[in-house]
């Protein structure tokens, strides 16, 4: 299953491999239109918060192999992104070596070559040089690597204490919850154990080291290869930060791209003739437990559409399910990949399908694996394209799978393109639009007002708290950001009940937000809001559309669900379990369902 990638002749296949019992996802990056080289990259990505915030730079990095004529493999750890299992799975680190292993099998197996270049990131760069001797990899490379695992989880557990949501009294055993992420105690032991320096790796052919530029070299990596004999360059670059920051934020690092391939090509050969299988399996099945102890058998099938096949998406449904339920789309939240902040929409998508609900979640076009066709559209959370995007999704949907009626769903930027989509696709059968945590419907004529919105919700959960109280006796808070706070409290609510009596009064229409849910209303397109209670987004609808919402909610037009104790992305686990329970619920009721 091909697709291009951005300017250039790189076909990204997406696929499966591994045990049946726990398969991986994959994405296969070649470009026959130049030289091949003698070598093979599997790329060995970060966990946890790390690999989703890296993820548009690795993806670039495969690309940039491939075009220089070395395929390049990229895939999911069990557990990790779309491929099966999770966070909370026996014997992680075990696991996720052996998932490289069965990597570099698929990857000389695909590509018909030998030689191998493992290319760690981070946690990844440990994984991978523990796996490399007995794998008899020719290369290393190594972005800015865990040397220490004992180090890593201490790392980790500064990273979890600075979220105050998740610092409060937990069980003694509780996994440690990092970024959205989990890790239990059986693997953070595992970790500890983990010593780079310790293992008995030799490649043949040499190691590289990317390490960042903003800190002190680490010279106890390269000493230790040089110490067995096996050759070592060194890079100190830039862009890690960038490269990790928020995932609208990240910055890709090119240097550190051009330095590893220019190495590689340096090292390596052309190839007279290559022969290459990429006539790979696009479907996964698996028996899949959802949270409430429920199991069924699923298959996701990877798939690519639009004009050029340049979007991509998953397809979960149960196979054993008979059940003409509607199809749940799943959008992207910002501008992480289909897997959804903290994996919440593959945790959806998979407990949505064991009730016997088909679930698609995709990539907008510059998002995930869906191919920008211009660079100004990658890596955007409000594209131009989105609602052509989705018009497309539900095009191949219905002409694929015979989906006959449609739920749209989405969390944060994703809440604001569904509900455009709701309105705006006439010609789909869309039944309901579910918003998560939705920013101003309005924004591109009012702003956003997230952070307005924010700092009221903030206020007012403190004004519940004795500790608060005693912060602003002692003059330990900003009294001018306080007042200017109170004043936008105040006034805002003014404003909208005199909007709101104007529009009782139909002395206006009310603005885009109320007009838009009453089409919607007037279709019979149901709208659902789920909002976490620490997020302003039920306050910034409500500024937008009063009348309209409760209109909506006294006839059964609109309904509204709180998830107590959440953040913004459900960055609680507990959080994330209750929102697909609230959701499974809804469903349920709407629908039907097993």
């Amino acid at each position: 299953m091909a697709y291009p990638s951005q300017n250039s002749c790189v076909q990204r296949n997406a696929f499966y491999f591994g045990a049946p019992e726990a398969s991986l996802f994959g994405v296969f990056h070649t470009d026959q239109s130049v030289p091949p080289r003698d070598c093979v990259a599997v790329i060995c990505q970060p966990v946890g918060f790390e690999y989703i915030h890296g993820h548009r730079s690795v993806r670039h990095l495969a690309d940039a192999l491939a075009r220089q004529g070395v395929p390049a493999l990229r895939f999911d750890y069990h557990g990790t992104g779309d491929s099966t299992g999770s966070d909370l799975d026996a014997d992680r680190v075990g696991r996720w070596m052996k998932d490289i292993r069965e990597a570099i099998d698929a990857a000389r197996s695909i590509s018909g070559r030998t030689r191998v270049c493992l290319l760690g990131i981070r946690l990844g760069s440990a994984l991978a040089t523990m796996v490399s001797a007995e794998m008899g990899v020719e290369w290393l490379v190594l972005w800015f690597p865990v040397v220490s695992g004992r180090r890593y989880v201490r790392e980790q557990k500064i990273v979890a204490s600075t979220n105050s949501a998740l610092t409060e009294q937990v069980d003694a055993g509780a996994p440690m919850e990092v970024a959205g992420f989990l890790l239990a105690q059986e693997t953070q032991a595992s970790l500890a154990t983990l010593d780079v320096l310790a293992a008995q790796s030799k490649p043949s052919g040499g190691v590289l080291l990317i390490q960042r530029k903003e800190l002190p070299s680490e010279n106890s990596l390269r000493d230790h290869f040089s110490s067995q004999g096996v050759m070592v360059d060194s890079i100190d670059c830039p862009g890690y930060a960038d490269m990790m920051a928020e995932p609208v934020d990240t910055v890709v690092p090119q240097v550190a791209i051009d330095s590893t391939v220019d190495w590689l090509v340096r090292h390596t050969q052309v190839m007279t003739t290559q022969s290459m299988n990429v006539d790979l399996p696009a479907k996964m099945a698996y028996e899949f437990t959802a949270t409430d102890g429920l199991s069924a058998p699923l298959m996701d099938q990877a798939c690519r559409f639009g004009a050029t096949n340049e979007l991509f998406g998953i397809y979960t449904r149960n196979v054993s399910s008979n059940k003409k339920l509607p199809a749940v789309v799943l959008l992207n939240s910002g501008v992480v990949h289909s897997v959804g902040a903290n994996r919440v929409n593959e945790l959806l998508a998979r407990n949505l399908a064991v009730l016997g609900f088909p679930v698609f979640r995709f990539d907008l076009q510059g998002v995930g694996e869906s191919v920008a066709t211009q660079p100004e559209l990658e890596n955007k959370s409000y594209p131009d394209t989105a609602q052509r995007d989705i018009d497309l999704a539900l095009d191949y949907l219905t002409k694929e799978f015979a989906c006959k009626q449609y739920v749209v769903v989405g969390l944060c930027s994703g809440a604001y393109h569904a509900f455009m989509a709701a309105g705006d696709s006439l010609a789909h059968p869309v039944s309901e639009v579910v918003m998560i945590n939705p920013p101003n419907l309005n924004w591109k004529e009012e702003g956003f007002l997230f952070g307005e919105f924010g700092q009221v919700v903030q206020y007012r959960a403190s004004v519940r708290s004795g500790d608060k109280w005693m912060k602003l006796l002692k003059g330990q808070v900003n009294i001018f950001n306080l007042i200017k706070v109170v004043y936008f409290y105040v006034a805002n609510p003014a404003k909208r009940w005199l909007a709101s009596i104007f529009e009782v009064l139909r002395l206006t229409s009310g603005g885009f937000v109320a007009h838009r849910l009453r089409s919607l209303y007037a279709r019979n397109r149901h709208v659902t809001v789920f909002c976490s209670q620490e997020d302003p987004g039920w306050d910034i609808l409500l500024h937008g559309a009063r009348v309209a919402v409760n209109w909506g909610l006294r006839r059964g037009k609109l309904t509204s669900e709180f998830v107590p104790g959440a953040d913004h992305t459900f960055t609680k686990y507990s959080t994330r379990l209750d929102l697909v329970a609230k959701l499974r619920a809804h469903l349920l009721k709407q629908y039907g369902g097993s």
